[in-house]
Parts: C-alpha cells; structure tokens; sequence
C-alpha cells in the first residue's frame, strides 16, 4: 500500500508540471489552429535559459521563471513574425512543416550553443526530500509542483479577467467578428503564440530542475505534450491538465509496477490509443470553446 501511494504522489506532483509544459501547445492550438511542433524545442530552450541564468548569475530556477518566460515569449513572437506566420496561408500543413523545420533546427542551436553534454540545474533541493512516516516527498518536484500551479492560474485569470484575454477569446470563436469590433486580430495572435511560448519557457524551468537537458530531449517532450493535447481534447486547457494528471499517474504507475523501459512508450501509447477510441479526447466537445471561454 505505501509503494502505492507513494507512486500515486509522485505522479501528481509529475502531471502537474506536465500540465504546465502541455498548456502552451493547447493554447495556440485553441487559439491559433496550430499544430505547434517547435513546442519540445521551445521547451528545452527554457531549460537551457534557466540554466545559464543559474550557472552564470545564481538565479534560481523557480524565482527566474518570470524572466525565462519573457525570453521565451519574445523569442516565440520573433518566430511566428518571420516564419510561421508567413506559412500560413497553406493552411494548418504549411505551419506544420514551418514548426517541424524550426523543431529541426533548434536540435542544431542547442548543441551549438550548449554542447551534447546533458545538464541539470543543481540546485540543493532538487535532490532533498521530505519524510513523512513511511512515505518520501522530493522538494525539487514539490516546488515544481507548486509552481507549475501557480502559473496555471496566473494565465487562467489573465484569459478570464484581462482585456487581452477577452480579446484572444473573441478571436478564438469569431476572427471576423472580432475585426469587426475593432479587434486587431494579427496582434493577437503574436501574442497568443508568445503566450504559449512563454508558457513553454516556465515549463522548461522546471524540467531543468528535475530532468538532465539535452539537444534531442525535445522529442520525449514533444510526444508527452502531444498525447496530453490529444487525450484532453485539441485546444482544452481543462482537458489537458486533467489528461496531464493521468498520464503522470500512467507513466509513474507502469515504472513501478512494469518497468522503466515500458514507461516511455506510455504517451505514444496513450495517442494510439485514444485516437481509435475517443478521437475528441476526454473534453473534446468543449476542445473548440474551452480556450476561449478560460
């Protein structure tokens, strides 16, 4: 029993920060209609930030994630401006193919810039933990956790309770309509991917305190991400971090009690999986409107 609940609190704590690293790649698909698949990459871009900023300056990595994600927002405005963007007009392929080249191309940066050799950002909690009778608790995951919460709601009442959040959710359900009240709709949108980018970024900062970063780790994430967006429904914020919660609970559960090796394949699984059973996913009937009703 205690090795079950103790597995069952390790996969909450692990959902919850996938919750956060899948909640950009669901925005700017609810908003957007993109496909994002630069999201990994942009993912281990917030990682590496947060590490220089750590190894360099002594940032720590939870009180550095306003900064992180303004990086990352800047950079995901810069790369919707110069090059997804100009692919839109083939449709939701030609900003497939643009992410998908960028998704290549960041591989070749990261390792240009950071080297092949994984990193992690050492801080001391990252490895402490905390005893409570039989069961162990680790901090770094903890406060990631937390964070990971935290930031959740701070960008729930930014959709909610913000003129800009009006706006993205006018845009969202009606483009024309919202041109028509004086919505500037390609502002919007810059901002929505940098939103989501910087979303990414806040993600990434706590990965770095939990996973080793590496050039290609953008897959593994990449393919968490896509089976949390698929099994809560395209474009649910909702959807995805209840789908965030089960799959940590899957992927910690099946390491436990299977094997490490069969945990990996867990999300390719659960796309698999979903899509023959229940293409719209968990809330895919509200998958069009959750974004834009957050």
């Amino acid at each position: 029993m205690d090795l079950l609940i103790q597995t069952l609190i390790f996969g909450v704590l692990l959902g919850c920060v996938y919750a956060l690293s899948s909640s950009g790649l669901a925005l700017t698909y609810g908003v957007l209609r993109i496909v994002n698949l630069v999201h990994g990459s942009l993912l281990i871009a917030g990682g590496y930030v947060t590490y220089t900023l750590w190894a360099t300056f002594g940032f720590d990595p939870i009180a550095s994630i306003p900064l992180t994600a303004a990086v990352m927002g800047g950079v995901g405005a810069a790369l919707y401006v110069a090059f997804v963007r100009p692919a839109d007009g083939g449709g939701e392929g030609g900003t497939m193919m643009a992410t998908f080249a960028l998704m290549i191309a960041g591989e070749g940066v990261f390792a240009l810039i950071w080297g092949n050799t994984p990193l992690t950002v050492a801080v001391p909690y990252a490895r402490a933990s905390l005893r409570i009778g039989e069961l162990t608790i680790p901090i770094g995951q903890l406060y990631a956790a937390i964070a990971a919460c935290v930031v959740l709601a701070l960008v729930l009442a930014l959709l909610r309770l913000t003129r800009f959040g009006r706006a993205l959710r006018a845009s969202a359900s009606n483009p024309a309509g919202a041109r028509f009240v004086g919505i500037d709709v390609r502002r919007i949108s810059v901002l929505t991917y940098a939103l989501g980018a910087a979303m990414a970024g806040a993600g990434g900062a706590l990965i770095s305190v939990i996973y080793p970063l590496t050039p290609d780790s953008w897959g593994a994430w990449l393919g968490r991400c896509l089976a949390i967006v698929v099994l809560g429904g395209l474009g649910s914020l909702a959807g995805s971090f209840l789908a965030a919660l089960l799959l940590g609970l899957g992927e910690t559960l099946v390491t436990a009690y299977v094997g490490l090796t069969w945990a990996v394949i867990v999300p390719y699984l659960v796309i698999l999986l979903v899509m023959i059973a229940r293409p719209q996913g968990i809330l895919g009937r509200r998958g069009r409107t959750d974004v834009a009703a957050a």
